[in-house]
């Protein structure tokens, strides 16, 4: 549970891979960015919203870091089963 901040999943297609979320402002609902793989970089990332000014505190920053460190290890554990899968068959 984070105290600034909510991730809500973005539904992409089927075909998608990697998952993505809006970053919402807990008290406003006011999207405040997203967060996407960024392939060159091997990891999910935190695209902040261009559209508002948006201010970010420190525990703000915590929670966007610790989400995408999670979100980062959870989908590098999800492709090593899928290469393992294909590598098997």
């Amino acid at each position: 549970m984070t105290v600034y901040i909510d991730f809500c999943e973005i539904h992409a297609g089927t075909k998608k891979v990697t998952r993505e979320w809006h970053v919402l402002a807990r008290t406003t609902r006011t999207i405040l960015g997203e967060v996407r793989w960024y392939t060159a970089w091997r990891r999910y990332v935190f695209y902040p919203a261009i559209t508002h000014q948006c201010l970010f505190n420190a525990g703000c920053l915590e929670e966007v870091s610790a989400f995408l460190d999670r979100q980062t290890t959870e989908q590098q554990k999800d492709a090593a089963k899928r290469r393992q899968q294909r590598s098997a068959a």
